[in-house]
């Protein structure tokens, strides 16, 4: 999928895709740039495990390839963001049926928060709706979300690509889930989506 962005006119971090295989080519690793960010192309939404954020050796790039043995993974270079209003322009974006939920996302405590008509107005955000719409035309799913971030340069970029299945915790219920409000609004879609395709509908 990462090749289908880049012919899409999508911008990614520069990525390095490992085969499924602990033989990996000599020209990897001669490519590989330290302080990268190792990801499963595969994995359950609500794991972390397999992914490092910071990969300063080539150690640890083997040893995160042990969780999916199976998987490819993606070497990406480390994304610096901005900085607005003393948050990283980290998001994490839910797309549902043509609707988008945008959210601040904390890397680090997986924490979201609501981006506000106003942040997205003040901050020049259109893009964190822009971003899915063209994703799920190139994915087919109704339901997904990504990580996009706004690099120092000022450019969107497409990190986590498609995580499916999605993890609807409420935050009501847990620190780390979506706010409440999305994960109704994706329900109401999800039913009505599903009752558009009922035979005779």
């Amino acid at each position: 999928m990462h090749l289908e962005f880049i012919s899409r006119g999508l911008y990614t971090p520069h990525t390095i895709i490992l085969p499924p295989t602990p033989n990996i080519p000599l020209s990897i690793r001669l490519t590989w740039s330290r302080w990268a960010e190792v990801l499963p192309s595969s994995r359950p939404a609500k794991r972390r495990d397999g992914v490092i954020l910071e990969a300063t050796s080539w150690e640890q790039v083997l040893d995160a390839r042990q969780h999916y043995p199976h998987e490819k993974y993606l070497l990406q270079a480390h994304v610096t963001t901005c900085v607005l209003d003393g948050r990283p322009a980290w998001f994490r974006v839910l797309f549902c049926d043509g609707a988008v939920y945008p959210c601040w996302w904390d890397q680090q405590s997986h924490v979201y928060a609501r981006v506000t008509a106003e942040e997205k107005a003040r901050f020049g955000l259109r893009s964190l709706r822009e971003i899915p719409v063209r994703i799920a035309q190139i994915c087919g799913l109704q339901l997904f979300s990504t990580e996009i971030a706004l690099t120092e340069e000022g450019h969107f970029l497409a990190v986590d690509y498609v995580n499916d299945p999605v993890d609807l915790r409420l935050q009501s219920k847990a620190v780390d889930g979506v706010p409440d409000g999305y994960v109704e609004s994706i329900a109401t879609r999800l039913v009505r989506l599903v009752e558009n395709r009922r035979p005779g509908s």
